[in-house]
């Protein structure tokens, strides 16, 4: 949620990481709300003003009447002031997005600068919304333990998209389901069911909880409602029963379901960039193939787009288009039921265990493992490059290539935005006297490659009164070096993380040999995220620690950190725990990008961009030398040294060379062509 001030005639507002957006008024008098938002909000006022002004990185303007959205007009600066009349909806987006409501003619101002002014004649009544970027879940529904009760709350998940389609293909038109936790009797909070959207679909489902799990991305994406029935095979019909499509019974389901949440999301992603956003991405040019009118898809009913989604020939593109992003592995249990709304809100497709790499598995799921278009390629090919792959089970992760979250981990993360101080704090801890070397590069690393605002200290011979002291009073990275095969080897005896109140470090770096019990405990009692070892008898190897430092400082996530890790060897010296979509530092591009380089003679090369990132729906172009393309691809183009020089700064991109990962950018040279 945000706080709201009013000092003087300036609307003040903060949000959970301190972010910060104000809007000046003229002739502000507050009074109480006339009007409602038509989307989640994370507070609101009203009042009565002549004009009101703040920024925006985009704006638009439409109508709105009764909750009922009109068309959306985009404002640019070169075409204000635009004159707007009757009820209406001014939106202006940033990191803390600002929506007024207003009923009488008013002026529209746009600067290029982003400086957006709504003006009246006369003083006039306004409801001004607000909404953090900051992803987390705003709500929690409550529901039976039963399949007709998970039914329920995944059914008002799309309560959280802002937008209908096909602006519902971007990213920040998607915010976080609610929260769902188990009750005697469900309780939906009237913020979460008055925003469920009328589409007219329902995802009719067996009565089985292997069904529910693989329904959850595409019901919050296309605003379909589950529903439980006596049946054998699952279906995607109309509120008044006309069948749209047979998804039939497991194991196929779940890939058919895969199958057509890409299928759906990729359409309109294309007809979003034909039709409303600015940048043209390569893939535009398939919308002449798929032989669908962009403008008609708009104006369509949700039940009419699906419709025209089912009925194209998408098979003559999909192999030109993306992969899906982020694929979980998840066991059917009522408490991993409650670990859906994290995995929905980066869209990740959800599958069942024997779906995962390396399972044994019957031979019908090899018929349906259709690569790229149900089931991304690493899931074949194994690797550090593509998609990201969970594990979301009791059971041990059959395969490496897969990170291990955990419900508790998911749930923790929100605990922390609160924590927002003005440095950020690491401590290496150090238990085994022989490693006293590792303990020291280790700080060394984190003091050059963390966070700017990062305060390092290293302790030694901690006993274990001593660390939960320091595990209760918190830290954003704990790296513990020592013995972990059962807890924290302390000077006077191990400390299990599973006996803790709660482990308030944010991300655990466990250095020792077959932590991964360890870790698991720790993201299932507070921390985030974790790092340990792959069970080996043995230390990391060196060299692999500082690539991981290094990838980390770079803005990876941690699954992508610990992916790279083992640099050009096979397999990889440590497993990524909790969220590993955590990043340690963040960028002002967000995410790194991975790159391979291959040379093709004197001063050109030929680089493959690794654009995997764990959200759905952006693009990437580096350089107006390069055309832009939809992320979840590989991404490739030639250039020459200089052009790639600039690119590698502009756009924080970490090259590889024949094997060799150049995450350090004060190598001289750092890389052949400089």
């Amino acid at each position: 949620m945000v706080t709201i001030e009013v000092i003087d005639t300036t609307i003040r507002v903060t949000d959970r990481v301190e972010n910060v957006v104000a809007v000046e008024t003229v002739g502000w008098d507050e009074i109480d709300s006339r009007h409602s938002f038509p989307m989640q909000v994370d507070g609101q006022i009203a009042g009565r003003v002549t004009s009101l002004t703040g920024t925006a990185s985009f704006a638009e303007v439409s109508t709105c009447e009764d909750g009922v959205v009109g068309t959306r007009r985009p404002i640019m600066p070169d075409d204000t002031p635009v004159e707007q009349s009757g009820s209406s909806l001014l939106m202006g987006e940033g990191s803390i997005s600002v929506s007024v409501r207003f009923d009488r003619p008013g002026r529209i101002e746009y600067e290029a600068d982003g400086s957006l002014t709504l003006s009246f004649d006369q003083p006039t009544p306004v409801t001004i919304g607000f909404e953090s970027r900051v992803s987390y879940p705003r709500h929690t529904v409550t529901v039976p333990r039963t399949t007709d009760g998970v039914a329920t709350a995944i059914s008002h998940f799309a309560a959280a998209v802002r937008r209908g389609a096909p602006q519902r293909s971007a990213d920040p038109n998607r915010r976080h389901p609610p929260r769902l936790t188990f009750g005697d009797r469900c309780d939906i909070p009237e913020a979460v069911s008055e925003n469920v959207p009328e589409s007219g679909l329902e995802l009719v489902v067996p009565d089985r909880r292997p069904y529910l799990f693989p329904a959850a991305p595409l019901s919050y994406y296309v605003g379909a409602r589950v529903a439980i029935e006596a049946c054998e095979t699952a279906r995607l019909r109309t509120r008044e029963g006309t069948v749209l499509a047979e998804l039939g019974s497991l194991p196929a389901y779940q890939y058919e379901v895969a199958r057509l949440l890409r299928r759906v999301f990729l359409v309109e992603c294309l007809v979003r960039y034909d039709q409303v956003a600015s940048a043209d991405p390569a893939e535009l040019a398939l919308v002449d193939q798929l032989d669908v009118d962009p403008a008609a898809y708009v104006d369509a009913t949700d039940v009419e787009r699906l419709r025209t989604c089912l009925d194209l020939d998408f098979d003559r593109v999909g192999r030109a288009l993306p992969e899906w992003h982020a694929v979980s592995y998840v066991e059917p249990t009522w408490e991993n039921a409650r670990g859906l709304p994290y995995l929905v809100r980066d869209l990740s497709a959800v599958m069942l265990p024997d779906a995962a790499p390396g399972r044994m598995r019957d031979e019908r799921h090899e018929a349906l493992r259709t690569r790229h278009e149900s089931v991304p390629a690493r899931a074949f090919d194994g690797g550090p490059h593509g998609s990201a792959l969970a594990w979301l089970s009791e059971e041990e992760p059959p395969d490496e290539i897969l990170y291990v979250p955990t419900v508790e981990s998911f749930e923790s993360e929100a605990r922390y935005l609160d924590r927002q101080a003005e440095t950020e704090r690491a401590t290496v801890v150090c238990t085994d006297d022989e490693r006293r070397s590792t303990a020291r590069l280790g700080a060394d690393l984190l003091d050059e490659l963390g966070p700017e605002m990062l305060d390092v200290d290293v302790r030694h011979g901690v006993t274990r009164a001593e660390l939960r002291d320091l595990l209760d009073t918190g830290v954003d990275l704990l790296h513990f070096v020592g013995d972990v095969d059962c807890g924290f080897s302390c000077s006077d005896g191990v400390l299990d993380p599973a006996e803790l109140a709660r482990s308030n470090a944010r991300v655990v770096f466990l250095d020792g040999p077959a932590g991964f019990e360890t870790g698991r405990a720790c993201v299932r009692n507070g921390s985030v995220a974790c790092i340990a070892h792959d069970g080996s008898a043995g230390p990391a190897d060196p060299a692999a620690r500082e690539r991981l430092f290094g990838l980390l400082g770079r803005s990876c996530t941690i699954d992508e950190a610990v992916r790279y890790a083992a640099g050009p060897g096979p397999g990889t010296p440590f497993r990524a725990l909790g969220d590993a979509f955590v990043q340690v530092t963040r960028s002002m591009r967000l995410y790194s990008t991975l790159a391979t380089v291959e040379s093709l003679g004197v001063d050109r090369y030929h680089v493959t961009a690794h654009q995997y990132i764990p959200k759905a729906g952006f693009i990437w172009r580096p350089s107006e030398e390069v055309t832009a393309k939809l992320c979840a691809q590989p991404i490739e183009f030639t250039t020459t040294g200089p052009e790639f020089a600039s690119i590698v700064a502009s756009e924080d991109v970490i090259p590889i060379i024949d094997g060799q990962i150049h995450w350090n950018l004060t190598e001289t040279p750092f890389y052949p062509f400089v």
